[in-house]
């Protein structure tokens, strides 16, 4: 059985080793800041709805991170 990827080793082997060299990076690097984005924007009601009861990490944590 292969040993599980992180999502480090997954973020780098995508980043260094992709057929699309370069435009893989700035994909990445552009869907991570639209992401973010929306996340740091979002009304907070809305962000804890989508989360749900008991979330693994806060909403605002979240939100904390994005901004």
């Amino acid at each position: 059985m292969p040993k599980p990827t992180t999502n480090l080793e997954c973020l780098t082997e995508i980043m260094t080793f992709s057929r699309y060299g370069a435009l893989a990076q700035a994909f990445v690097m552009d869907a991570l800041s639209k992401h973010a984005e929306r996340i740091a924007t979002a009304p907070l009601d809305k962000l804890q709805e989508q989360f749900g009861v008991h979330p693994l990490i806060s909403a605002e944590a979240w939100q904390d991170v994005a901004r």
